[in-house]
């Protein structure tokens, strides 16, 4: 949502195929102005997003961590979605996320997220603190070291197996890929180099 002259506008965008209902809102006039906008793909999302005020996800399935949600949060614009969107993502609802799963429910978070200034600085702040805490770079590899070191410290087969490589590099591909196994963490490597294993 972007908003000009103290109207609103709404832009949809996403990769797959749009349904026939949804492009006939394309352009969609209402209070003189053209109010909705259908861009389906988009290679870069930062121009669209440096003068959004909300990201808006009305999922309605899907599953683990969600590309939009983390890239809305990370470039500074609140969410507005359904509860299935932020599902396994640790948000919470009012605090970095306004969920709401209903369109009417829909509706009113949206309007709440966008005219209410305190609501809005709220869930900008929250979602980047999330997205910081449970998705950054520094955490993925906080992650990966805990798992390996409960690796090496787990007496089974797969833990005695990766510490009795002794050459780091296939220690270190045969540990990720054994992380990868147990769940909660999934690599896909062809081939470890030598800067990778230091």
């Amino acid at each position: 949502l972007r908003r000009y002259d103290d109207c609103f506008f709404f832009h949809v965008i996403g990769s797959n195929a749009i349904p026939q209902g949804v492009l006939e809102l394309n352009g969609t006039v209402l209070g003189g102005h053209p109010r909705i906008v259908i861009h389906g793909y988009v290679p870069s999302l930062r121009p669209l997003f440096a003068k959004a005020r909300l990201s808006v996800a009305p999922l309605r399935w899907g599953a683990g961590v969600k590309g939009k949600i983390n890239s809305a949060h990370q470039l500074g614009v609140p969410v507005v979605c359904t509860s299935l969107a932020v599902s396994g993502m640790h948000a919470v609802d009012g605090e970095h996320a306004l969920l709401a799963d209903t369109p009417h429910a829909l509706a009113a978070a949206v309007l709440n997220g966008y005219y209410n200034a305190t609501t809005w600085h709220r869930l900008m702040w929250g979602g980047r603190r999330l997205l910081e805490r449970r998705f950054s770079a520094s955490r993925a590899a906080t992650g990966v070291l805990e798992v390996l070191a409960l690796l090496r410290e787990t007496n089974t087969l797969m833990g005695m197996k990766s510490l009795a490589i002794t050459d780091a590099r296939p220690r270190i591909y045969a540990d990720l890929r054994a992380a990868s196994a147990l769940g909660g963490y999934f690599f896909n490597f062809t081939k470890l180099d030598a800067a990778a294993a230091l």
